[in-house]
């Protein structure tokens, strides 16, 4: 038998509807009076199958990877959860899922729900998706402790920039306990010290998006752990490195580094654990010769580039890292299409002095498996 659901006062606006408005904010909730019908008169009424599909479907992102819904979609759910009690347990789970926290107060209001015992331990539970960013820094405190807080689920997690001092070795730390992570991304912010991650799990690890130094440093502790436990103990899947490192002799710095690292190993006669890694590019012109010695066969499916607009002119501009902010935040920087370094380099030493040309056609890496 079909169950139907009335909108209005059957359920009656609860204080449950509070979850979906702490998730969206007030602007969304304007979506009320044109989407739902005024709680007085007739109510019409819709099979809760038909609503089960809808809120399905507004829950369904671009990009499995993506930290953003379809547009208009939270609005949407914030409505609906608002209704009564019936839909707004079924859209909690969902405004939970994919968690995106851009100003200080977002923050801190979403660190009060979570510590707010039993009902922030429930909430917790449906978090897969976390971003953050606090342009103001005055918020950083609480990243940490939120991460502690979902660290059993979540599974995507951006944070804008490391917090200065000790906090971002606090940070570090909360992250390295993370159970299920797929993708980490962190933007090095300019005032702030990096440091080091050793994460715990890389086993269920995909994507990562970090400065040079905790690239080479997360790529020797892969290597290191291989040795001891054979190439797939770490790295569960093709594990893509992502490495944002500005100006071409720290990137060569770090690519030497890498490099060293990778050939030593290699010696070993151990085969290499499915790791790659991309390496962001912008200038062509001053690219050392080097870099052709770091194309041995072993490596060319190890070795990445991203080539990225010119306008950027460096890679601490503003403009570059709100692109690479925006790319992780829909999923699109995963699908960009990765020059095989041995051919970045190769056309760099015969386009010396040439700007780079955005249309050159890139070449294809191997097959490789999207994260699911």
């Amino acid at each position: 038998m079909t169950e139907y659901l009335s909108f209005g006062g059957t359920d009656g606006h609860t204080s449950v509807a509070s979850t979906a408005s702490d998730v969206a904010g007030p602007a969304s909730l304007k979506l009320i009076d044109t989407i739902l019908p005024p709680a007085s008169g007739h109510q019409p009424t819709l099979p809760l199958e038909l609503l089960i599909g809808i809120v399905e479907w507004l829950a369904t992102a671009p990009d499995c990877r993506s930290f953003l819904l379809g547009n208009g979609s939270l609005g949407a759910l914030v409505s609906l959860g608002l209704a009564n009690r019936t839909l707004n347990g079924m859209v909690t789970p969902v405004l939970y899922r994919r968690i995106r926290l851009t100003t200080s107060e977002a923050i801190q209001l979403f660190h009060n729900t979570l510590s707010n015992l039993p009902r922030g331990t429930y909430l917790s539970t449906f978090v897969r998706y976390f971003f953050a960013y606090d342009k103001t820094d005055q918020s950083t405190a609480r990243i940490q402790d939120i991460v502690t807080l979902i660290r059993d689920v979540v599974e995507y997690i951006h944070i804008d920039k490391w917090p200065g001092d000790s906090p971002a070795s606090d940070l570090r730390d909360r992250l390295a306990s993370v159970r299920n992570l797929r993708q980490l991304s962190i933007n090095k912010g300019q005032e702030a010290v990096s440091p080091t991650i050793h994460l715990q799990n890389l086993s269920t690890l995909q994507s990562i998006v970090l400065d040079g130094s905790n690239v080479a440093g997360m790529v020797s502790g892969v290597l290191s752990d291989a040795l001891e436990g054979g190439r797939n103990r770490v790295v569960g899947h093709n594990l893509t490195i992502y490495c944002v490192v500005d100006g071409v002799l720290p990137c060569y710095l770090v690519m030497m580094m890498v490099g060293a690292r990778l050939q030593q190993f290699l010696l070993t006669g151990t085969e290499l654990p499915l790791l790659r890694i991309v390496m962001f590019f912008i200038e062509t012109s001053t690219l050392p010769t080097q870099l052709l010695q770091l194309s041995l066969e072993a490596l060319q499916d190890r070795w990445f580039c991203l080539p990225v607009s010119v306008s950027f002119q460096n890679l601490d501009t503003v403009e570059f890292q709100q692109w690479l902010r925006n790319s992780i935040e829909d999923g699109s920087l995963w699908d960009a299409n990765l020059v095989p370094m041995g051919a970045w380099a190769a056309r760099a030493g015969e386009n010396v002095g040439q700007p780079v040309d955005q249309d050159a056609p890139s070449v294809a890496p191997e097959p490789y498996t999207s994260p699911n």
